[in-house]
């Protein structure tokens, strides 16, 4: 891969969010998600996230109902904006 470097993620922005049930699914699934991110030269957003649901956090329809991680989420995509912008003007 290294002699292909548009395979790699060079000049990309993203945000990282796990979502597990247990409260170790979430932070070692992080974790792999930064590592192979990184790997991939991907510039990781601060906030990068995991939600691990100790009770109900979505609705029927899929919608996150807990306004505190929707909040963080939220955050996250306001971060990845700010930073692929930032990236566009260099």
């Amino acid at each position: 891969m290294s002699r292909r470097p548009n395979l790699y993620l060079s000049g990309k922005v993203g945000g990282l969010i796990a979502v597990a049930s247990g409260y170790n699914g979430g932070p070692t699934c992080l974790t792999s998600l930064i590592h192979n991110a990184r790997v991939l030269r991907l510039l990781i957003a601060t906030g990068s996230m995991h939600v691990t649901p100790t009770r109900r956090i979505f609705d029927e329809e899929g919608r996150l109902t807990d306004e505190k991680q929707a909040g963080q989420i939220n955050g996250l995509g306001v971060e990845v904006v700010r930073l692929a912008r930032l990236l566009k003007s260099e």
